[in-house]
């Protein structure tokens, strides 16, 4: 299994986004080569303005 995963801060808050290529844990065969979400596009989700007002 791989996953990735990006934290934002603002203030005092923070948000935190993962993306894993397999539902279960390391002993199975991952349906994907790669997490379906990029380190950019978590970073997105993680950042929106929505998580902070």
């Amino acid at each position: 299994m791989t996953a990735q995963g990006v934290s934002v801060w603002r203030g005092d808050s923070e948000v935190s986004t993962l993306s894993c290529n397999a539902a279960e844990g390391k002993d199975v065969t991952p349906p994907m080569a790669q997490p379906p979400l990029s380190l950019e596009e978590l970073a997105a989700v993680a950042g929106s303005d929505a998580w902070f007002d």
